[in-house]
């Protein structure tokens, strides 16, 4: 049940990129040697277990910060603001999947002082409204500049009938896209940060083709291991 759910995650995340080419959308296969080498397979080195914990954690940050990105990138092409009934659940994603990196457990938390100083009040906007209305809804917040709560539950009636809604702000246009070049400052970083680990160990590696997995088993062991999935 639970690899299912990862692969509905995954189609809908394609889908909201099918308007980019098809080239694109091709994953990256960053090359560990010169294409016309021709050596023996590598045999997998033991690597410490607080270098495959750090390159988890960057790698993870590095692709979700993408897709952050990519969520922006579609917001802002088909014009999905307040009133599109897109808008709350991709407001709720958006938030959710840019706060993920640094609401982690500790050793796999990624620090808040990687975020440059030009865009630290769009980090601290963002991870209010992930803690206070999109992930939770707190009774007692945020509040607006006139101190006024922004969670209600509002009613309207009209012609004897009654409708409930909730109230909900979210980034303009303009924020949207300093949260685009955000997520892709911060995805370029951490990637940076993870390959100078994953390059000490696969510097002109040669793996049998197949899916691997970064190994988080406690202690010295292998950096990679075969994949279930």
């Amino acid at each position: 049940m639970m690899a299912r759910a990862a692969l509905v995650v995954y189609q809908l995340a394609g889908l909201l990129r099918s308007s980019r080419s098809k080239a694109s959308e091709k994953p990256e296969y960053r090359r560990l040697m010169p294409e016309s080498a021709r050596r023996k397979l590598t045999i997998m080195k033991n690597a410490p277990y607080q270098d495959r914990i750090e390159c988890w954690k960057l790698q993870h940050a590095s692709i979700t910060f993408s897709e952050v990105k990519h969520l922006c990138e579609y917001m802002l092409k088909e014009k999905i603001d307040s009133g599109h009934p897109l808008h709350v659940p991709l407001m709720t994603a958006l938030h959710t999947l840019y706060g993920r990196p640094f609401m982690q457990r500790k050793e796999v938390r990624l620090a808040e002082d990687l975020v440059p100083k030009n865009y630290r009040d769009d980090h601290v906007m963002l991870l209010t409204m992930r803690n206070k209305v999109h992930a939770h809804a707190d009774v007692d917040g945020p509040r607006t500049t006139d101190d006024d709560c922004l969670n209600k539950v509002m009613v309207a009636f009209k012609d004897g009938g009654a409708q409930f809604a909730l109230t909900m702000l979210g980034p303009r246009a303009i924020q949207i896209e300093n949260i685009l070049k955000l997520a892709d400052t911060l995805s370029q970083a951490t990637r940076a940060q993870a390959d100078i680990i994953f390059m000490k160990y696969f510097k002109g590696a040669v793996l049998e083709d197949g899916f691997y997995e970064v190994n988080i088993s406690k202690g010295d062991d292998v950096f990679l291991k075969r994949s279930a999935q």
